[in-house]
């Protein structure tokens, strides 16, 4: 009876995934896994394929010329992005692309905690954020000169907002015939 509760526990702990932590900074580099600060990513690209299911990817001070795409079936839950605040964390689009998109990911939180998200530009929508499936959570970001022809210049949403702690700020717009859309639903 021992040895079977034994063999049980051991499978159970096995399969049993645990969030960790991802770590990004500018000097790091894009190999491994990227879950101590003595070892960095140096894209968050980079991290995000690194990433698992509830991972958060801890951003270090500086600027990130990027344009993150989040793969589909990965996540089931969330997903955390954190900086060191949006004065000192900034991830830049460089004009050629959303900053952030996660449309075809299928879970229930995207956080994102002190950063700058910047520069997207899309003609469909969601320059800074485009996501259609997660709730978001967004506090102490800044989201500024993002641009899209259709809808949600700095943030295009399809599904909920839960909690907002959110500074939209110069030219984040959009101009097309859905200017202006809000999510479909807000709570909180």
């Amino acid at each position: 009876m021992k040895r079977v509760l034994c063999a049980l526990s051991i499978l159970a702990c096995s399969a049993t995934a645990h969030a960790a932590t991802r770590f990004v900074d500018d000097s790091g580099s894009d190999v491994g896994d990227c879950t101590t600060s003595g070892t960095p990513c140096q894209t968050i690209q980079y991290a995000v394929e690194q990433a698992g299911d509830s991972d958060t990817i801890q951003i270090a001070a500086g600027t990130y010329t990027e344009n993150v795409e989040l793969p589909d079936g990965v996540f089931n839950t969330a997903l955390t992005f954190t900086g060191a605040g949006p004065d000192q964390t900034i991830v830049d689009g460089n004009d050629s692309g959303h900053v952030f998109r996660a449309d075809l990911v299928e879970f229930p939180t995207l956080t994102f905690n002190g950063l700058t998200i910047q520069n997207g530009g899309d003609v469909s929508g969601g320059g800074g954020i485009s996501t259609f499936n997660p709730s978001l959570v967004l506090t102490n970001v800044t989201v500024q000169n993002n641009d899209a022809l259709e809808s949600g210049g700095g943030i295009e949403m399809g599904a909920e907002i839960e909690r907002v702690t959110l500074t939209i700020t110069r030219r984040s717009a959009a101009r097309g015939p859905r200017a202006g859309s809000a999510p479909r639903r807000w709570t909180g």
